[in-house]
């Protein structure tokens, strides 16, 4: 029986206890709350959690270099599926184009931060202090947005490295994740781009199906995929995996796909 009043979660672990859920329903009354930190949940996952438990995930997004950065409010009903909240106190983020020029709400561009929460530098890499800094603002690597109509709430949408360039066109890998992941057979999805001598990159989405569920063939995936994104934005190809590769803070070092599939 579960004796926890709170706790915090990886992405992964919320999978996790989902499965535990279905076969062994513990007693939650004296839990108070689940936060999720390290990689931002998915839409999916986010609904998932509260239908079978009842619990709405409490999303939040922070850095080692920064510590906490935004949360989402402690009112279960204020927490959004794919939103990471609001900063803290004392923390400001802002919006920028590649060039650092500020944007408008609801513009994608590279998420930047300022306070006191955010370190110094890395110790003796100046360097690499200095890119990671412009005009006093930490220049963090994610890419996301803010919605002017909700109090500036953030949202993210992948790391900056990430973004594919496929036909000329930008790809963020999170958007087409959040619908894969709506899928009944997709368990856990990562989308990458490989080199294509067409495209420069094709867009490639690596699944790990649901043990339970007939895996359907690559064609379903991507005619799924088709009825709610732009034709450009829908996998090329569908690789399959018994499980995704993921480092000690439970994020997927997309990298690694590159040994695996390239040829």
């Amino acid at each position: 029986m579960i004796r926890l009043r709170r706790t915090k979660v990886e992405k992964r672990n919320f999978l996790r206890l989902l499965k535990e859920w279905e076969t062994a329903r513990h007693e939650l009354r004296t839990m108070r709350i689940f936060i999720s930190g390290s990689a931002p949940l998915s839409e999916n996952l986010f609904h998932q959690f509260e239908e079978n438990t009842g619990f709405r995930i409490l999303d939040r997004y922070g850095m080692t270099e920064t510590g906490i950065i935004t949360t989402n409010p402690l009112d279960p009903l204020k927490r959004y599926p794919k939103s990471v909240g609001y900063p803290l106190p004392g923390v400001q983020v802002r919006i920028v184009s590649q060039e650092g020029q500020k944007l408008k709400g609801g513009e994608v561009g590279d998420i930047w931060i300022q306070g006191d929460n955010v370190f110094k530098g890395y110790w003796k890499m100046p360097e690499k202090t200095k890119e990671s800094f412009r005009d006093g603002w930490f220049k963090s690597g994610d890419l996301g947005y803010q919605d002017p109509q909700d109090s500036w709430r953030l949202y993210l949408v992948g790391r900056a490295r990430e973004v594919i360039i496929t036909g000329g066109y930008k790809v963020y890998p999170k958007e087409v994740e959040n619908v894969l992941e709506k899928h009944e057979a997709i368990q856990e999805v990562a989308v990458i781009g490989l080199s294509d001598e067409d495209l420069g990159e094709r867009v490639t989405a690596v699944v790990v199906f649901k043990k339970e569920q007939i895996p359907p063939p690559p064609t379903t995936i991507i005619a799924f995929c088709k009825k709610h994104l732009a034709g450009y934005k829908c996998p090329k190809e569908v690789l399959v995996l018994d499980q995704l590769p993921r480092n000690a803070m439970g994020k997927i070092p997309k990298g690694v796909f590159q040994n695996i599939f390239s040829p």
